[in-house]
């Protein structure tokens, strides 16, 4: 498979998750940037349950309990704490 279909593949995907969203010409993708850096750093693990991991800390990132960032070519996360007001 081409890198360039595999692009889009993975384009389709963020886009049936509501990761990319298009209005008129204009996307929007906020999480689909870092995404895409995290997953190409993810591409050069040699490691297959170290890889399975990442993919995972992706799917939380995903769902929005975590924030994962790459700072010095290391995956760095951090818990999302959602405060909540008394109503």
């Amino acid at each position: 498979m081409s890198p360039q279909i595999m692009k889009n593949i993975f384009i389709d995907h963020l886009m049936k998750r509501g990761l990319i969203k298009a209005e008129d010409n204009v996307y929007y993708a906020e999480k689909a940037f870092k995404l895409n850096s995290i997953m190409r750093w993810c591409i050069n693990e040699p490691d297959p349950q170290q890889l399975s991991r990442y993919l995972l800390l992706i799917e939380r990132f995903l769902a929005g309990t975590i924030d994962i960032q790459l700072k010095d070519d290391k995956l760095v996360v951090s818990t999302i704490t959602n405060k909540r007001e008394n109503v």
